[in-house]
């Protein structure tokens, strides 16, 4: 969130953001969190909103009925609405220090390594442990 403010503010701003994923797809789709969702009760004949429809890639044009269909479904959502990597680095990349768990299983340390580069100019720092330990 702290990472997400900054790239969205307009002026110099400080931030340290702590286990910082560069999106909601490395931990909902890909990391620990992913194995909670039950995608079988996601599978259903509705349709999304023309408007959510817009935004979405090309190939996505209706709510998915097969399970792996959720999956990339749910995957395409996340890394449209929510890839900070899409996004301008904050007006004062060197300002900020990314912390992360070498061993992470919630957040990927290669999403937070992602968002590091991008913003060039940033500090990264890796701690031993995992999510819950660092």
């Amino acid at each position: 969130m702290a990472a997400c403010v900054a790239a969205l503010t307009h002026y110099k701003v400080a931030c340290v953001p702590l286990l910082a994923a560069h999106g909601a797809a490395g931990a909902w789709c890909k990391g620990v969190l992913g194995q909670t969702i039950d995608v079988r009760a996601l599978c259903n004949p509705c349709r999304l909103p023309a408007s959510t429809l817009a935004l979405l890639p090309s190939n996505v044009s209706t709510w998915p009925c097969k399970s792996d269909e959720v999956e990339s479904l749910m995957l395409a959502l996340f890394e449209t609405f929510s890839n900070l990597l899409l996004y301008k680095p904050p007006v004062a990349p060197d300002a900020a220090i990314f912390v992360y768990a070498q061993h992470d299983h919630f957040v990927p340390p290669s999403s937070t390594e992602s968002l590091h580069e991008h913003w060039k100019g940033s500090q990264a720092r890796a701690l031993p442990g995992g999510h819950a330990t660092t």
